[in-house]
């Protein structure tokens, strides 16, 4: 299927205590199949997102997706949705720390 990207909706980036890979950016994006109708996208993936392996997640959201993130939270970014399966890798443990000023570095898979 052929898909158009639209708008990017929310975002946002936060830092888990410990561990490597500890530095996530959440997207959702819609974007436009090629029937016409549009869907919403969530996107997680490493802040140096040119890295190899960048990309952890990127999976459309259905209706009932409203899955739960500690770090989007605490970056006050409460419409960004997540997939209801919680298979997403950041947001679940300690945050020590957000950023909500983004430059265009991190929009380089957009």
């Amino acid at each position: 299927a052929d898909l158009e990207f639209v708008e990017l909706k929310e975002r946002s980036v936060f830092f888990e205590c410990g561990g490597p890979w500890n530095e996530f950016i959440h997207f959702n994006f819609l974007v436009k199949c090629s029937d016409g109708t549009t869907n919403l996208f969530f996107v997680e993936a490493h802040p140096n997102c040119k890295r190899e392996g960048g990309i952890f997640l990127c999976c459309p959201l259905e209706e009932n997706d409203t899955g739960n993130c500690f770090g989007c939270q605490k970056c006050d970014v409460d419409d960004l949705r997540h997939p209801a399966a919680l298979n997403y890798r950041g947001g679940h443990r300690d945050i020590c720390a957000v950023n909500a000023d983004l430059d265009d570095d991190y929009e380089c898979f957009m």
